[in-house]
């Protein structure tokens, strides 16, 4: 084993970040992208807990006046 001081643990992440940088391009290679859709009964539930949230702000704005 050898010692790792500051400096190069520094300059090992800077490698790793420029790695990962410069691989970009060539990640569709090697995974490939992840497609999502919303289904209706989702897109309601989210207007129904939006819708909820809502009531609570406005029981709340009310409950200051």
């Amino acid at each position: 084993m050898f010692n790792l001081t500051t400096p190069k643990a520094i300059v090992i992440g800077f490698f790793l970040v420029a790695l990962a940088i410069a691989s970009t391009p060539y990640s569709n290679i090697i995974v490939s992208p992840a497609l999502a859709e919303l289904d209706r009964a989702d897109f309601d539930m989210f207007k129904k807990s939006l819708r909820g949230i809502e009531r609570a702000i406005s029981n709340i704005s009310a409950c200051r006046n």
